[in-house]
């Protein structure tokens, strides 16, 4: 009897040891990996597989991803929205960004599994724990092997930056909210906010900022008479001696909720249940979420469910007294502005929405480069980068302004171009050292489809080894700025097999590192370009994960103002820059011109923000 064909489904839950002992007596099996871990591992084992997303179609990742974002907004169906209102705010809406991380994940994967099932349709299945419930829905033949539980998780780590030095900690949620108790005594033993004051006198309420990334702005305060409340939830406010000192030194004052009463606003038991009891209810409604969580004809519901019950179980307690102690505060203080980053966060939308509805006015200040193109379409409002709902908006400049009226369909008389407050004193910290080319490396974004895909991992880790060896042989020093977000790439062990003297900084700001390198690199659309070009420093852009079909290119990087190259010619646009001062001057003389109408008022943005939002 022909024995039966068989294929292992691979993920990173899976020991290798499990492997190698099913393929001693299964030497024929297919193998597929799902993810660029378990690839790396089956690689340097020796061991033959196919990869996932070699089932898809270039273009099957775009339309994934168009896809998740309309399935992301499943809160807003309205036969769904009932179901989620507290105090008039939708709970679907403030855990948007968790269940998209989770969404891209899942979407993928089953999207490949789909295509490999239907290519292997007379194949048994031996797959990990997690892959095991999304292949079920196409098959029975299909067995588990020896692996961890769970590898999706939604809701449950929170992400800490903690010291002089933004060192990067992981912790559970649970021992994360223990912290910030005993954090808020100290904040409100040290910076009470005192309510009568806060009433009486003029008051801008900041909300999750961190100090030191805006203390120019924060310092130019000085200048005008307002008292400052720092409101900081996801990262107190204060966390080391530097912002401790610049909160002090400018007499701000920290939300906590020590700083409120009591008793009066404290949650309405009965309207707490009321809201439990809606959120189990809301699990019933299976007809719809069987339709609205179809694939192909197939509905993937029945692997949703027990994540989304698992996230509004475990944070649901968290979410109702994070929108209750708003509340309070509301009631309790007077604030004559609001002062937000982003529309799209937890904390910022429950204070839009009170903030609404005690008639006060909120201000959204643009905070980063944005992909302002015709071609971002649904990624725009999933960013919150773009007021919606603020009453006001600054933006650097006018290019910002143009895209913001053109591709966010905001109202022009909603938009002020008043410059960037980060960036008001790079131009007096210029130097005229070049010690280093320093190379800022952001990991593959993980959420969007492309930044989970094996083949761009591994080509990224590649063109980080090509930068790294390019400068080495080149006799040029080479600093390595590493994101500090918790998703990023940490390359540290690829770059040390280069050259174990490469200097990978995993902690601090990379707006210190600027001024003294010869010239900057980076992979992708970031910040740090803009920061550069305004110390005169040449930008190199190496290309790795293009998301032009998806994104479209930014004016940033249409403007010319940027290097691109690919690995191969980097070493001849670093020699140019090194050794031709014509070509250099013609290369800094680009940017300037750009600089010019992406960022106005460099040297006066603060004082001009604090002039607007003051009413002078």
């Amino acid at each position: 009897m022909e024995k039966t064909k068989q294929i292992i489904l691979v993920d990173v839950s899976i020991k290798i040891e499990a492997i190698k002992e099913f393929l001693t007596d299964n030497p024929t099996t297919k193998i597929i990996s799902f993810d660029y871990e378990s690839h790396r591992t089956l690689t340097n084992e020796g061991i033959s597989h196919d990869i996932s997303e070699n089932f898809l179609k270039e273009n099957n990742f775009d339309d994934i991803q168009k896809k998740i974002y309309e399935k992301v907004k499943w809160y807003d169906e309205k036969i769904i929205e009932k179901y989620l209102i507290y105090q008039g705010i939708n709970l679907g809406k403030l855990v948007h960004d968790e269940t998209h991380i989770f969404l891209v994940s899942l979407f993928k994967k089953f999207y490949e599994i789909l295509n490999i099932y239907r290519t292997h349709s007379d194949y048994s299945f031996i797959t990990s724990y997690e892959l095991h419930k999304l292949i079920s829905i196409l098959t029975n033949s299909v067995t588990k092997i020896n692996s961890s539980e769970q590898i999706w998780k939604v809701g449950e780590d929170a992400y800490m930056k903690i010291g002089s030095r933004n060192s990067n900690l992981f912790v559970q949620r649970s021992f994360y909210q223990n912290i910030k108790k005993i954090l808020n005594i100290f904040l409100h033993i040290n910076f009470k906010t005192d309510k009568r004051i806060i009433n009486d006198e003029d008051s801008t309420l900041f909300v999750e900022f961190d100090p030191l990334r805006f203390d120019d702005f924060i310092l130019e305060s000085k200048k005008f008479h307002t008292n400052k409340i720092f409101f900081g939830r996801r990262r107190p406010p204060v966390l080391n001696l530097k912002s401790f000192q610049l909160l002090k030194k400018t007499n701000s004052k920290i939300i906590t909720p020590f700083s409120l009463k009591t008793g009066e606003f404290f949650r309405d038991k009965n309207q707490i249940l009321e809201t439990k009891n809606k959120i189990k209810m809301l699990w019933g409604e299976e007809d719809f979420f069987n339709l609205f969580f179809t694939i192909d004809k197939i509905s993937i519901w029945s692997i949703i469910k027990p994540y989304f019950m698992e996230l509004f179980e475990n944070r649901l307690d968290y979410i109702l007294d994070e929108i209750e102690f708003v509340n309070r505060m509301f009631h309790e203080c007077k604030f004559n502005r609001i002062l937000l980053l982003s529309e799209i966060g937890f904390s910022e939308q429950i204070i839009e929405h009170f903030a609404k509805k005690s008639n006060i006015p909120t201000i959204l200040l643009q905070h980063g480069c944005y992909y302002e193109t015709s071609q971002k379409g649904l990624v725009i409002d999933s960013q919150g980068v773009f007021p919606y709902i603020s009453d006001k908006f600054i933006a650097w400049g006018n290019s910002t302004k143009q895209n913001a009226v053109s591709y966010g369909m905001i109202p022009e008389n909603k938009i002020e171009t008043l410059g960037c407050i980060r960036f008001d004193n790079l131009q007096l910290k210029n130097s005229d050292n070049n010690d280093y080319v320093l190379f800022a490396i952001t990991g593959p974004e993980p959420e969007f489809v492309h930044g989970l895909s094996t083949k761009n991992i591994e080509n990224y880790v590649d063109v980080i080894e090509k930068i790294c060896d390019t400068v080495n042989k080149m006799g040029k020093k080479l600093v390595i700025k590493l994101h500090p977000s918790p998703d990023a790439l940490n390359v540290k062990d690829i770059v040390h097999k280069i050259d174990s003297s490469i200097n990978v900084i995993t902690n601090g700001d990379i707006g210190e590192l600027i001024p003294n390198c010869s010239a900057l690199i980076v992979l992708e659309l970031t910040t740090s370009i803009i920061e550069a070009q305004l110390h005169h420093k040449p930008v190199i852009l190496v290309e790795t994960i293009n998301y032009d079909s998806l994104l479209g290119r930014p004016e940033v990087l249409t403007s010319k103002s940027v290097d691109i190259v690919l690995p191969n010619t980097l070493e001849s646009i670093l020699k140019k820059l090194s050794d031709n001062d014509e070509f250099k001057n013609k290369s800094i003389q680009k940017y300037q011109n750009f600089i010019k109408n992406y960022v106005t008022n460099i040297g006066t943005a603060c004082n001009k923000t604090w002039s607007f939002i003051m009413g002078k």
